[in-house]
């Protein structure tokens, strides 16, 4: 390449394109575009200019997702090497507090005479990149030249040194803009690998809008897969990044209760909140009555008295002989309530007091959750010399018990991981 020189300049107005993207915005446009050529109807020829080039754009990744999305929808597989001029200018013009394509042309006196049209875009970006190579002298943009690399798909505004740095550990990672606000927070056991996915798979305008936003990164080591599960919780909650969605709500929390009527039968119901003397909770009423109805047929319990059923004589198990009649008094208090004592006094078993423990930060410690009565109390790190189930009060980071918490407890305990030790405390 040549600094000044245009070996081949090409304007369309593409139809199926601007009838796609524009068409919403400027319906004006409807009949002088319906005669334009698609794209499959020029690809032949841009896939040969494309070919054995080096794909250049201001916001390389964006203009580069949409190019090979349309050469694959015309049956064409690409690859290309890119540049991005927005990475470029910073390595070549430090300091400046924009380099978006508008102020950059401006700070550099060029004048785009059609912003935001493909066609002034790409002219004055390269005017931009002419200047650049007639100002490198240490061979920056061969550095940046990427096919595969990692200037190849982090954001533009990243310093890929903060990528490069990124540990490949469990733990929580955040992206944040450039004014520091935190715009998303993730776990992962890879927390390199899982970061590098974002940036790797572009789905789309949004997605591609979101990266262009990511300044810098930031981690934390969690040690294993539970405790970033907890962190990655608590710090959603923290801070409500806006990219978040799976927790930009307040999850619900349902409580099992159990009482006596009048007759002396122990009833049971669900309801919502956090109650006095619960004998357990649910993310959901359906996972409540899921469990109920599987805890009727394990200990031949009634489902009316298990608040399952909402009528005003015998629940209908009676006459299918599931049922011994404590609805309608058949069955005496006192033999039915025993059923319901001994699944009572198995949930209390499974709600002993315990760490889960698993691996640390590094080698010289441990990372452990403390469950009291079935709720989490906190999460920390001890050094593996000292008694974990002595000490661990030394070291703990106190928590909030909350239905997604509860939910994550609930899956580990179920599986009862291999890789974490349950001890009674």
């Amino acid at each position: 390449m040549e600094p000044g020189l245009s070996i081949r300049f090409i304007l369309l107005l593409i139809r199926e394109f601007l009838f796609q993207i524009i068409l919403p915005l400027l319906l004006v446009l409807i009949m002088k575009l319906s005669w334009g050529p698609s794209f499959s109807d020029i690809s032949d020829e841009v896939i040969s200019i494309l070919n054995d080039s080096i794909f250049v754009a201001h916001n390389v990744n964006f203009d580069y997702h949409f190019v090979r999305q349309e050469l694959k929808t015309s049956g064409y597989q690409w690859d290309s090497k890119k540049l991005c001029t927005v990475r470029y200018a910073r390595k070549i013009f430090p300091g400046l507090k924009s380099y978006g394509l508008g102020k950059l042309s401006a700070h550099l006196g060029y004048t785009n005479k059609a912003r935001h049209r493909a066609y002034g875009d790409a002219s004055v970006t390269a005017e931009i990149l002419h200047l650049m190579i007639s100002r490198d002298n240490l061979g920056v943009m061969e550095k940046l030249i990427s096919h595969g690399s990692v200037h190849g798909y982090i954001p533009p505004n990243l310093d890929e040194n903060e990528f490069r740095n990124l540990p490949e550990l469990p733990g929580v990672y955040y992206f944040h803009d450039g004014k520091g606000k935190t715009l998303y927070i993730g776990k992962a056991k890879n927390i390199k690998k899982r970061v590098k996915s974002h940036f790797s798979t572009r789905s789309g305008k949004p997605e591609l809008s979101f990266l262009n936003q990511i300044h810098h990164l930031a981690y934390d080591l969690c040690g294993n897969e539970l405790i970033s599960l907890i962190h990655e919780n608590e710090m959603i909650k923290k801070h409500w990044p806006p990219f978040n969605r799976a927790q930009k709500f307040n999850s619900r929390v349902f409580s099992l209760v159990s009482y006596k009527d009048g007759s002396s039968y122990l009833r049971h119901g669900v309801a919502p909140g956090r109650k006095p003397n619960l004998l357990m909770t649910f993310n959901s009423l359906m996972e409540s009555r899921n469990y109920l109805f599987a805890i009727a047929k394990e200990y031949s319990l009634c489902p009316k008295l298990l608040g399952l059923q909402k009528v005003k004589s015998k629940c209908s198990w009676v006459d299918a002989g599931e049922c011994n009649g404590a609805c309608i008094g058949e069955e005496p208090y006192d033999e039915y309530n025993k059923r319901v004592e001994e699944w009572h006094s198995s949930i209390n078993s499974n709600n002993s007091d315990f760490l889960i423990v698993g691996e640390g930060r590094d080698k010289t410690e441990v990372g452990f959750v403390v469950v009291r009565k079935n709720l989490f109390k906190g999460y920390g790190f001890a050094p593996t010399e000292v008694s974990i189930i002595d000490q661990w009060e030394e070291y703990i980071h106190p928590g909030i018990h909350d239905a997604d918490v509860q939910r994550i407890l609930n899956q580990f305990i179920n599986h009862n991981s291999s890789e974490y030790d349950f001890l009674p405390i």
